[in-house]
């Protein structure tokens, strides 16, 4: 029996790759011959670079870097193989890099993330992954060109430092100076919403106000926005402002398709992509998927749902902390069943600590009835 376990973490309590060594355990009791292949997962978003690492391994490179209220600081990427670099936004664009009290995305920018992209660049990197979860900024990935050359100017022709409220006084766009080697880079936009770039489910309207805006600088934005896509547009003949996923870490994903080779794809696909995914489920017997909590929402991009859409005929199950989510819901994601551990009356405290003991004794006992 080939059996691949690729869960989330259930946040909180245990890691992806320590859910999977319960798993293991309860297999172990039940089919002591089991082949196991193991995929820790993650659906993208914050911890990003941790959650690939853990994966598969990788090694961290530091480098200089401007958070988002452009003070200066270190950060880091993750080297996959020397070729491919991860790169967090959070960790130099983001929320928690910054004082709550200097949240405010007319003043942020994404220059540092920039930085980090030059330095890979520089460093003979040919692929690079983005985790866009979690930014401070909404500036639609301005300030990341103007760090790899592209330069802004109002309409007297005196150079604009791109932020977020400064996007609508953008009156031409200079990409002479931008990176070259930069335009020879695939980039892997790793993004979990379907959000577009403006209007009422676009990056300041749905966004910003967790981000420290106020219902008039919400509005300001959103207009920016809307001027800067017509600006890139204008510059680089390519209309992408409309492009699923754009809305995502305050437009950023708008300069990406607008100037260089990328392309938006859930965090869960790249992670599955890395790991072989689709060769491995071929001839699988069993995936076991899971994450703390299984609900209705966990088909938007999560995990479990990545999952289930890439295992072809092979059979899915998901081990998790709790589950609220219909028969209908699950078979829409493709998934057979839903094994919670957290049991009627059970103490939520107690399911947290002893989570792994849950885990591997609920596999044990449910997998020889899926293979009576």
């Amino acid at each position: 029996m080939k059996i691949i376990l690729a869960p989330d973490s259930f946040k909180g309590s245990l890691s992806s790759l320590e859910v999977i060594a319960a798993l293991e355990k309860g297999i172990r009791r039940a089919c002591p011959y089991a082949e196991i292949i193991k995929i820790p997962v993650a659906d993208g978003g914050e911890g990003f670079c941790g959650s690939v690492c853990s994966a598969f391994g990788g090694e961290y490179v530091k480098t200089a870097a401007k958070n988002a209220l452009f003070e200066d600081m270190e950060s880091d990427f993750l080297s996959l193989d020397g070729k491919t670099a991860v790169i967090e936004l959070a960790k130099t664009a983001g929320l928690t890099v910054i004082p709550e009290t200097g949240r405010n995305p007319l003043l942020t920018t994404t220059f540092g993330v920039g930085m980090q992209i030059k330095e890979a660049v520089l460093k003979g990197f040919s692929a690079i992954i983005l985790g866009l979860g979690g930014s401070a900024t909404n500036d639609g990935g301005a300030g990341l060109a103007n760090a790899l050359g592209a330069e802004f100017y109002d309409e007297k022709g005196r150079k604009i430092f791109p932020s977020g409220g400064n996007l609508g006084e953008i009156a031409y766009i200079d990409t002479g100076g931008l990176l070259k080697e930069a335009r020879d880079i695939k980039f892997a936009l790793a993004c979990d919403v379907k959000n577009r770039l403006c209007g009422k489910n676009g990056a300041a309207r749905v966004f910003a106000a967790q981000k420290g805006a106020d219902a008039d600088g919400i509005r300001l934005l959103d207009k920016n926005l809307s001027h800067f896509a017509d600006m890139l547009e204008k510059t680089t003949g390519k209309a992408v402002r409309d492009a699923p996923g754009t809305g995502a870490a305050g437009g950023a994903p708008l300069i990406f398709l607008s100037l260089f080779d990328a392309e938006i794809k859930s965090g869960i696909d790249i992670i599955l992509d890395i790991a072989g995914f689709d060769k491995k489920a071929e001839n699988a017997d069993l995936i076991i998927t899971g994450e703390g909590s299984l609900d209705a929402q966990s088909a938007f991009g999560k995990a479990v749902s990545g999952i289930g859409r890439r295992a072809g005929r092979a059979k899915v199950i998901a081990v998790c902390g709790s589950a609220d989510i219909t028969d209908a819901e699950l078979e829409a994601m493709n998934i057979k069943a839903a094994y919670p551990i957290k049991t009627r009356g059970m103490d939520l405290n107690f399911a947290v600590k002893n989570a792994a003991v849950l885990i591997e004794g609920k596999i044990a006992e449910i997998l020889p009835s899926l293979f009576p």
